[in-house]
Protein backbone atom coordinates (compact mmCIF):
# COMPACT_ATOMS: atom_id res chain seq x y z
CA UNK A 1 0.00 0.00 0.00
CA UNK A 2 1.20 3.68 -0.92
CA UNK A 3 2.48 5.57 2.40
CA UNK A 4 1.65 9.12 0.58
CA UNK A 5 -0.66 10.91 -1.72
CA UNK A 6 0.46 14.14 -2.98
CA UNK A 7 -2.35 16.10 -4.81
CA UNK A 8 -1.49 18.64 -6.76
CA UNK A 9 -4.48 20.94 -8.24
CA UNK A 10 -2.97 22.70 -11.50
CA UNK A 11 -3.81 25.88 -13.82
CA UNK A 12 -2.39 27.66 -16.28
CA UNK A 13 0.98 27.19 -14.60
CA UNK A 14 3.59 26.18 -17.34
CA UNK A 15 6.15 28.71 -15.54
CA UNK A 16 5.76 26.94 -11.95
CA UNK A 17 4.32 23.64 -12.21
CA UNK A 18 7.93 21.68 -13.35
CA UNK A 19 9.94 24.03 -10.28
CA UNK A 20 7.22 22.28 -7.89
CA UNK A 21 7.76 18.61 -9.39
CA UNK A 22 11.33 19.15 -9.19
CA UNK A 23 11.18 19.84 -5.09
CA UNK A 24 9.86 16.91 -4.93
CA UNK A 25 11.71 14.47 -7.46
CA UNK A 26 15.01 15.80 -6.35
CA UNK A 27 14.54 14.00 -2.79
CA UNK A 28 16.10 10.65 -2.11
CA UNK A 29 12.79 8.86 -1.21
CA UNK A 30 11.33 5.27 -3.11
CA UNK A 31 9.24 6.63 -5.26
CA UNK A 32 7.41 3.29 -4.88
CA UNK A 33 5.73 4.15 -1.32
CA UNK A 34 4.13 7.19 -2.06
CA UNK A 35 2.44 8.72 -5.21
CA UNK A 36 1.88 11.96 -6.96
CA UNK A 37 -1.56 13.25 -8.53
CA UNK A 38 -1.52 16.44 -10.59
CA UNK A 39 -4.85 17.27 -11.69
CA UNK A 40 -4.64 19.85 -14.68
CA UNK A 41 -7.72 21.66 -14.32
CA UNK A 42 -8.78 22.72 -17.72
CA UNK A 43 -5.44 24.86 -18.97
CA UNK A 44 -4.80 26.49 -22.29
CA UNK A 45 -1.37 26.53 -21.56
CA UNK A 46 1.14 23.56 -21.52
CA UNK A 47 1.07 23.15 -18.11
CA UNK A 48 -0.22 19.67 -19.21
CA UNK A 49 2.86 18.75 -21.76
CA UNK A 50 5.35 19.96 -18.94
CA UNK A 51 3.37 17.58 -16.34
CA UNK A 52 3.18 14.87 -19.15
CA UNK A 53 7.01 15.24 -19.48
CA UNK A 54 7.62 14.51 -15.93
CA UNK A 55 5.07 11.89 -16.30
CA UNK A 56 7.66 9.74 -18.70
CA UNK A 57 10.09 9.63 -16.20
CA UNK A 58 8.57 8.83 -13.21
CA UNK A 59 5.86 5.84 -12.48
CA UNK A 60 4.38 7.33 -9.47
CA UNK A 61 2.73 10.50 -10.87
CA UNK A 62 -0.98 10.62 -12.15
CA UNK A 63 -1.55 13.38 -14.85
CA UNK A 64 -5.65 13.64 -14.63
CA UNK A 65 -7.24 16.38 -17.16
CA UNK A 66 -11.02 18.08 -16.55
CA UNK A 67 -12.65 20.83 -17.98
CA UNK A 68 -12.05 24.08 -15.57
CA UNK A 69 -13.88 22.86 -12.41
CA UNK A 70 -11.85 25.49 -10.05
CA UNK A 71 -9.24 24.40 -7.33
CA UNK A 72 -11.59 22.26 -4.86
CA UNK A 73 -13.01 20.41 -7.56
CA UNK A 74 -9.62 19.57 -8.81
CA UNK A 75 -8.78 18.74 -5.11
CA UNK A 76 -11.98 16.48 -4.50
CA UNK A 77 -11.03 14.55 -7.60
CA UNK A 78 -7.38 13.91 -6.34
CA UNK A 79 -9.04 12.84 -3.46
CA UNK A 80 -11.20 10.13 -4.87
CA UNK A 81 -8.24 8.70 -7.08
CA UNK A 82 -5.74 8.71 -3.99
CA UNK A 83 -4.50 5.62 -3.14
CA UNK A 84 -1.81 6.47 -0.08
CA UNK A 85 -2.72 5.97 3.16
CA UNK A 86 -1.86 9.63 3.90
CA UNK A 87 -3.21 12.69 1.70
CA UNK A 88 -0.52 15.93 1.32
CA UNK A 89 -2.10 18.87 -0.81
CA UNK A 90 0.45 21.18 -2.69
CA UNK A 91 -0.42 24.03 -4.80
CA UNK A 92 1.66 24.01 -8.35
CA UNK A 93 3.56 27.29 -7.56
CA UNK A 94 4.65 26.31 -4.10
CA UNK A 95 7.68 23.68 -3.66
CA UNK A 96 8.73 21.03 -1.14
CA UNK A 97 11.78 21.39 1.40
CA UNK A 98 14.64 18.46 0.71
CA UNK A 99 13.79 15.34 2.81
CA UNK A 100 10.34 16.38 3.17
CA UNK A 101 8.82 13.18 2.19
CA UNK A 102 10.53 10.74 4.41
CA UNK A 103 10.19 13.02 7.05
CA UNK A 104 6.84 13.35 6.78
CA UNK A 105 6.27 9.62 6.47
CA UNK A 106 8.58 9.02 9.66
CA UNK A 107 6.32 11.34 11.51
CA UNK A 108 3.30 9.59 10.42
CA UNK A 109 5.22 6.01 11.38
CA UNK A 110 5.97 7.99 15.31
CA UNK A 111 2.21 8.40 15.74
CA UNK A 112 0.16 6.15 14.07
CA UNK A 113 -3.03 6.95 16.25
CA UNK A 114 -2.83 10.63 14.56
CA UNK A 115 -5.77 11.80 12.16
CA UNK A 116 -3.32 14.40 10.87
CA UNK A 117 -0.15 16.16 11.43
CA UNK A 118 0.61 19.78 11.23
CA UNK A 119 4.23 21.59 10.71
CA UNK A 120 5.50 24.93 10.20
CA UNK A 121 6.63 26.04 6.89
CA UNK A 122 9.15 28.45 4.77
CA UNK A 123 7.90 31.25 3.22
CA UNK A 124 10.48 32.47 -0.01
CA UNK A 125 10.16 35.66 -0.90
CA UNK A 126 11.02 35.58 -4.86
CA UNK A 127 12.25 39.28 -4.59
CA UNK A 128 15.03 38.96 -1.59
CA UNK A 129 15.10 35.55 -2.14
CA UNK A 130 15.06 34.34 1.25
CA UNK A 131 13.33 32.10 3.12
CA UNK A 132 11.65 33.21 6.71
CA UNK A 133 10.84 30.20 8.65
CA UNK A 134 7.16 30.74 9.75
CA UNK A 135 5.43 29.40 12.63
CA UNK A 136 2.05 27.35 12.47
CA UNK A 137 0.63 27.27 15.50
CA UNK A 138 1.18 30.58 18.29
CA UNK A 139 2.76 28.64 21.36
CA UNK A 140 2.58 32.05 23.12
CA UNK A 141 1.04 32.52 26.67
CA UNK A 142 0.41 35.44 29.03
CA UNK A 143 1.97 37.75 26.01
CA UNK A 144 5.74 36.53 26.68
CA UNK A 145 5.78 32.75 28.37
CA UNK A 146 5.97 30.10 25.93
CA UNK A 147 4.81 26.38 25.65
CA UNK A 148 5.85 24.13 23.48
CA UNK A 149 3.71 22.28 21.30
CA UNK A 150 5.72 20.52 19.02
CA UNK A 151 5.27 16.27 19.59
CA UNK A 152 2.51 16.85 22.07
CA UNK A 153 -1.30 14.92 21.65
CA UNK A 154 -3.30 18.31 20.86
CA UNK A 155 -7.67 18.69 20.29
CA UNK A 156 -9.12 20.27 18.07
CA UNK A 157 -9.76 23.29 20.11
CA UNK A 158 -5.43 23.27 20.72
CA UNK A 159 -5.59 23.90 17.28
CA UNK A 160 -8.06 26.31 16.66
CA UNK A 161 -7.02 28.64 19.68
CA UNK A 162 -3.85 28.85 18.41
CA UNK A 163 -3.63 28.31 14.60
CA UNK A 164 -2.27 31.48 12.40
CA UNK A 165 -3.60 30.01 9.30
CA UNK A 166 -6.09 28.16 8.03
CA UNK A 167 -4.13 26.74 4.29
CA UNK A 168 -5.16 23.27 3.90
CA UNK A 169 -0.81 22.59 2.70
CA UNK A 170 0.35 23.10 6.87
CA UNK A 171 -1.30 19.79 7.15
CA UNK A 172 -1.12 15.63 6.18
CA UNK A 173 -3.92 13.95 7.23
CA UNK A 174 -5.34 10.17 6.78
CA UNK A 175 -6.96 8.73 4.04
CA UNK A 176 -8.97 7.08 6.05
CA UNK A 177 -9.90 9.91 7.81
CA UNK A 178 -10.95 12.07 5.17
CA UNK A 179 -13.21 9.99 3.21
CA UNK A 180 -14.80 8.19 6.64
CA UNK A 181 -15.96 11.70 7.38
CA UNK A 182 -16.84 12.60 3.81
CA UNK A 183 -14.06 15.57 4.20
CA UNK A 184 -14.86 16.74 0.60
CA UNK A 185 -14.16 20.84 -0.53
CA UNK A 186 -17.11 22.72 -1.43
CA UNK A 187 -16.99 23.70 -4.43
CA UNK A 188 -18.20 27.12 -6.06
CA UNK A 189 -16.71 29.31 -3.47
CA UNK A 190 -14.29 31.49 -2.21
CA UNK A 191 -11.85 31.03 0.30
CA UNK A 192 -12.38 27.33 0.48
CA UNK A 193 -9.55 26.29 2.74
CA UNK A 194 -10.75 28.25 5.40
CA UNK A 195 -14.32 26.56 5.46
CA UNK A 196 -12.67 23.32 4.94
CA UNK A 197 -10.29 22.87 8.12
CA UNK A 198 -12.88 23.70 10.38
CA UNK A 199 -14.61 20.89 9.22
CA UNK A 200 -11.43 18.67 9.01
CA UNK A 201 -10.40 19.29 12.19
CA UNK A 202 -14.28 18.96 14.20
CA UNK A 203 -13.60 15.00 14.17
CA UNK A 204 -10.10 14.86 14.91
CA UNK A 205 -9.22 12.87 18.27
CA UNK A 206 -5.85 12.73 17.84
CA UNK A 207 -3.50 16.02 16.12
CA UNK A 208 0.22 16.23 16.37
CA UNK A 209 2.56 19.51 15.24
CA UNK A 210 5.60 18.45 14.00
CA UNK A 211 8.74 20.19 14.23
CA UNK A 212 9.86 20.55 11.01
CA UNK A 213 9.07 22.70 7.89
CA UNK A 214 8.64 20.67 4.61
CA UNK A 215 6.84 23.26 3.03
CA UNK A 216 7.76 26.32 0.88
CA UNK A 217 5.52 29.29 0.32
CA UNK A 218 6.73 31.11 -2.64
CA UNK A 219 5.38 35.30 -2.46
Amino acid sequence: MLKLSIIIPAYNVEGYIGRCLDSIYFQNSDEEVWEVIVINDGSTDTTAKVVEGYKQKHNNLNLINRPNGGASAARNVGIREAKGAYIWFVDSDDKVADNSINRILEYCKDFPNADMLFFDCKQFDMEDRIAHYWKTLNDRYLFFLRNSLYLKKLTREDISARIRSAVIWLFVCKREYILCHDLFFVEGIINEDNEYYLRLLFFAKEIRYIPAAPYIYTL
